[in-house]
This record gives C-alpha cells, sequence and structure tokens, in this order.
C-alpha cells in the first residue's frame, strides 16, 4: 500500500557486555558494523537509522507486516554475520505497520513495545506489534505522565540509607542511599 508505513526498531540484547569486557572504543566498532550491515539489506527508499545506545530503527514507506517482517529478519541476520566471532550478543526486532495495526503516530515507541515483548520471550526474535499483547507495557507517554503524578505529591521520595558492613570485623564502611516513594 503506497500510504503505509512500517517501523522496524532492532534492539542488540546484552549489548553493554561488549563495551565491559572489550571496551567503548571496540564497541562503538561493533555499532559501526552494524549500521554498515543495515544498509545493506534496506531498499533505496528506506531510512535506517541509530536511534542510540545499541538501538537502531528501520523506516520501511509503502511496507505491509508481511514485508516489514521479513526486512526484519534480514536486518537480524545480517547483523549476526557482522558480529565478530568473539563477541556475544543477539538481536531482537518489534515492528508495527501504519495503518493496518494502529492509527497511533508514535510507530517507534509501538515497535519498542513489540521489542520489549520479545526480550520478555527470551530475545533474539522478531515481534510483531499487537496491542492485545504489548499493550500491557506502559508507552513513553504513559511513563511520563505517571512520574508528572508522582513528582506532583510534595513528599514523593523518602531518602533510606543502608549500612555497608565490613563481614571481616563487621565495622560500617559507607551507606547505601535507596529512594521510597510514599505511594
Amino acid at each position: 500500500d503506497h500510504g503505509s508505513m512500517a517501523v522496524i526498531v532492532l534492539d542488540l540484547d546484552r549489548f553493554k557486555r561488549v563495551n565491559d569486557e572489550f571496551g567503548h572504543a571496540r564497541g562503538d566498532e561493533v555499532l559501526r558494523a552494524v549500521g554498515n550491515a543495515l544498509k545493506k539489506v534496506v531498499r533505496s527508499e528506506d531510512c535506517a537509522a541509530r536511534l542510540g545506545g545499541d538501538d537502531f530503527a528501520i523506516a520501511v514507506p509503502g511496507a505491509d507486516p508481511g514485508l516489514a517482517r521479513d526486512i526484519a529478519e534480514r536486518a537480524r541476520e545480517a547483523i549476526d554475520r557482522t558480529i565478530p566471532q568473539n563477541i556475544e550478543f543477539t538481536v531482537s526486532a518489534g515492528y508495527v505497520c501504519w495503518p493496518q495495526q494502529t492509527n497511533e503516530e508514535n510507530l517507534t515507541e509501538l515497535a519498542g513495545s513489540a521489542i520489549a515483548l520479545a526480550k520478555k520471550q527470551g530475545g533474539n526474535r522478531t515481534q510483531r506489534y499487537d496491542k492485545k499483547q504489548v499493550g500491557v507495557l506502559p508507552t513513553v507517554r504513559e511513563q511520563r505522565e505517571e512520574i508528572e503524578d508522582l513528582l506532583a505529591d510534595p513528599n514523593p521520595i523518602t531518602p533510606v540509607f543502608q549500612p555497608l558492613v565490613e563481614l571481616a570485623d563487621g565495622r560500617v564502611v559507607g551507606y547505601e542511599a535507596l529512594a521510597r516513594f510514599s505511594h
């Protein structure tokens, strides 16, 4: 359909380990390789971009759910082939098609909700947005509203300090600050 649009969001599962084990310079090198792999699977009319961190997105004009899934799977496979052998992570993808699946305009958020469901199911998979399945996951707007409600309370957060104890002799060597919400 000429007036349709799909958004695919890809997340590198457990990518933090790459930075922790190999350093940020190596992590940046892997992210560049992922970006280059995505360029090879998108069509000329598609747009692939890094959203930030280890998240990437592909905008696919004129796509139906079948084409969106096909491109998401090809992207996951291309990224998998790009990963050096000594580095381990997998890729989760979520996608949503407008207007076939939703009339909402926050397609990136909805595709992100589909990823959250894919990760909840173990990750390393592609998940289509389904309001019935991912509707229980809060959108960014709902999270923002919840935070605003919490901040509207004049005393929303109570600090609690937990001692850190040296096990060898029982000395208190510091404190961990914790936040407790009033409700």
